[in-house]
């Protein structure tokens, strides 16, 4: 698995095939292991933006057991979208 924000890297991975995800999926993976809850992770999420990363979204909920999720990926590598 790769695990990047950045935009280039996500696609070659996708190219190549690599399931790809990025911070929010990290931490999205951290609630659904119970290695935090979700206001820590909401908590996280908002010192990011407030550090500048830049987020689609404010609040971690929606992307859980799999509403609007944005889970790890895989691209076969003759593709262009996800299967």
């Amino acid at each position: 698995m790769l695990l990047t924000d950045d935009r280039v890297a996500r696609d070659e991975g996708n190219r190549l095939g690599i399931m790809v995800s990025g911070s929010l999926g990290c931490l999205v993976l951290a609630v659904e292991r119970g290695l935090c809850t979700l206001e820590q992770a909401n908590i996280w999420l908002g010192e990011m933006i407030r550090q500048g990363y830049r987020s689609p979204i404010t609040d971690l909920t929606s992307l859980l057991n799999g509403h609007g999720g944005h889970a790890p990926r895989r691209v076969h590598p003759t593709q262009t979208r996800p299967f």
